[in-house]
């Protein structure tokens, strides 16, 4: 499973890299918009579908009358409509040519539409606990995208739509072998709109604020452009690519911490769970800052091997997009494990609050690459502060209310 999260977040290094090669910094700056508004739509709205196609299967406990399938079908549907219809505003907001705009929307369209296959699937197999199918279409998806990237980029290097249409034909081509497993996999099992509706809306708040965050630099460069020709927001994400390796350092390690987080909490172990969880924070902190430093010395040198000559960017700027995306790395963590012991509701109002400051934030700065980053690091510390008096808390409530259970148990015999 390891070494399929690992081919999957690769895969995206290597797509990105081989999307700038071919098309160059103002071009990129329109690829840009897409990968992020596919990435927000994709981790922020599909994979809580799987999250809880995974919780339900796994439990095969029936909350309702409706078939699961039916429910799970017709709810990705309306995910990938309301999706579609958020990223068509984005697009005609960012002020780009219309030729651009067709081409960004049909390529958001492709990607929602493959990803509406993707994450389902894997959430099934994820329920069924057939671990190696998951870690097969995980797999799959991450080296169909880098395979089909370098022959659209031999055959047709300008092609930008071919380009970003890689996103769906790797996402939907990953899913549809297990596609009817899939299917035959979620019989049996029933659960109410309502039921299943909450389930999703619990993670989905949460999850698209996070993601919102962790693209927001290019995504405000690009509607600051107002649809001109820049290379802006491409030297952006290309800067964003770099300064999120220490993130998918954690996405590759997260499910051996996080869930030990859970089962101290649902062990009644509360100051085990919350020194575990301060010392993940600390140490993503470290790391976080340890490779800020390496980019303000190397970053610039890296983006131009990586990405080409065409993409010059200073160390000040790397180091603002390190400083947020490491900022963003520990209020992850530590909202993270307020979820192990919990706290959904509360890590959802602080993710709430913190993506509403960043905004007011960038509207505010007067400087793109500023209004790019700053706001972003600084609504990231605040969450981070009040995640982690949120999980002090809860841990040193659960903590007390145990002390005090032993206590009566010490009187009663």
């Amino acid at each position: 499973m390891l070494a399929a999260a690992v081919v999957s977040g690769g895969a995206s290094y290597v797509y990105l890299i081989v999307v700038a090669q071919a098309v160059g910094p103002i071009e990129y700056s329109t690829f840009s918009l897409f990968w992020s508004l596919a990435v927000i739509t994709g981790l922020g709205l599909f994979l809580p579908v799987e999250q809880e196609l995974a919780r339900l299967g796994s439990t095969a406990t029936s909350t309702g009358r409706r078939p699961l399938g039916l429910v799970a079908g017709v709810t990705v549907l309306v995910v990938v409509l309301a999706a579609l219809a958020a990223s068509a505003a984005v697009i005609a907001l960012s002020g780009a040519p219309t030729a651009d705009a067709g081409l960004l929307v049909m390529a958001v369209a492709g990607a929602l539409v493959g990803y509406g296959m993707h994450y389902p699937v894997r959430g099934v197999l994820s329920g069924l606990r057939s671990l190696s199918r998951y870690a097969i279409v995980l797999a799959a998806e991450g080296a169909l995208r880098i395979l089909l990237a370098l022959v659209v980029a031999l055959l047709v290097p300008d092609a930008l739509l071919a380009l970003s249409l890689v996103v769906a034909l790797a996402a939907a081509g990953s899913a549809l072998p297990f596609l009817w497993t899939a299917i035959v996999g979620l019989r049996g099992v029933r659960t109410s709109w309502l039921s299943f509706g909450a389930g999703v809306g619990r993670l989905v708040v949460a999850a698209l604020v996070v993601q919102l965050l962790l693209n927001f630099p290019p995504v405000v460069a690009f509607l600051a452009s107002d649809g001109g020709d820049t290379a802006i927001p491409g030297v952006l994400l290309a800067a964003l690519t770099l300064a999120r390796i220490p993130v998918f350092v954690y996405q590759a390690m997260q499910a051996a911490v996080i869930p030990s987080i859970a089962a101290h909490a649902a062990r009644g172990e509360s100051r085990r769970a919350r020194r575990l969880a301060f010392g993940a924070a600390g140490a993503g902190f470290v790391a976080a800052t340890l490779w800020t430093a390496v980019l303000a010395l190397l970053g610039p040198a890296g983006i131009r091997l990586l990405f080409g000559e065409r993409f010059a960017v200073d160390s000040t700027t790397l180091v603002l997009v390190g400083a947020a995306v490491g900022t963003l790395l520990v209020a992850i963590i530590l909202s993270d494990s307020v979820t192990a012991v919990g706290g959904h509701g509360a890590a959802s109002v602080i993710w709430v609050v913190a993506g509403t400051l960043a905004v007011v934030g960038a509207l505010v700065s007067p400087d793109v690459v500023v209004a790019s980053t700053l706001p972003v690091a600084l609504a990231a510390a605040l969450a981070a502060v009040a995640l982690a008096l949120v999980l002090g808390a809860r841990t040193r409530r659960a903590a007390g209310r145990m002390d005090a259970d032993e206590d009566e148990g010490r009187r009663t015999t």
